[in-house]
């Protein structure tokens, strides 16, 4: 800023991840299968993934009756070592499907096995990108790939979240990692839908 006579008063910095060297078959197209239009989510089986979360979403709005494009659901990236596993983003999922709430093919899509490549093209290729992980190193990628792509973003209000994104502008929602209420809502205004009231 010095150096180059920058005002000071008109500058920010903020950390940019996605300058990262861009992966071999970077110009990867979404699986043909997919909807022209859908919003996207990260539904892995650890704790730290959270996965449950956007689909206790999903269910909100179906039950409110708020309309929106089909929920593709993608693994998160590989996860350290000996991390503690949690069946409920699988199960959450199977209960789902077993008492109709999403038909496999026309209300919800699961992606797994992507390519780096592949993952990529997909979030590039949502409406809204939901990103619901605890942790920060392993979301940072993909919530950058979404900001750069001009995808709006819901993640999880993080310091780390807060620090590097949190000035994005109004692509970015931040919400409480365990409010599946905020994340509905948070969701159906990207979509400029009606938002859902809360149980007394």
């Amino acid at each position: 800023v010095d150096r180059y006579g920058i005002d000071r008063e008109r500058t920010a910095v903020r950390p940019v991840l996605s300058l990262l060297p861009r992966e071999e078959g970077g110009d990867a197209i979404p699986p043909a299968h997919l909807p022209a239009e859908y919003w996207l989510a990260v539904v892995g089986q650890s704790t730290q993934a959270n996965g449950a979360l956007p689909l206790q979403a999903a269910l909100l709005l179906r039950q409110r009756g708020v309309t929106l494009p089909p929920l593709v659901v993608i693994d998160p990236a590989p996860t350290f070592p000996g991390e503690r596993v949690s069946r409920t983003a699988i199960d959450e999922i199977a209960e789902l499907q077993h008492r109709g709430e999403m038909v496999e093919g026309q209300t919800l899509f699961t992606l797994s096995g992507l390519t780096s490549a592949e993952r990529a093209a997909v979030i590039r290729g949502a409406r809204v990108f939901v990103e619901p992980q605890r942790g920060t190193g392993v979301a940072a990628r993909d919530v950058a790939t979404a900001i750069d792509a001009g995808v709006p973003v819901v993640a999880c209000d993080l310091p780390l979240t807060r620090t590097q994104w949190g000035q994005s502008g109004g692509g970015l929602d931040l919400i409480h990692p365990d409010d599946p209420v905020s994340l509905a809502n948070a969701v159906s205004r990207k979509f400029g839908a009606v938002a859902i009231r809360r149980a007394a």
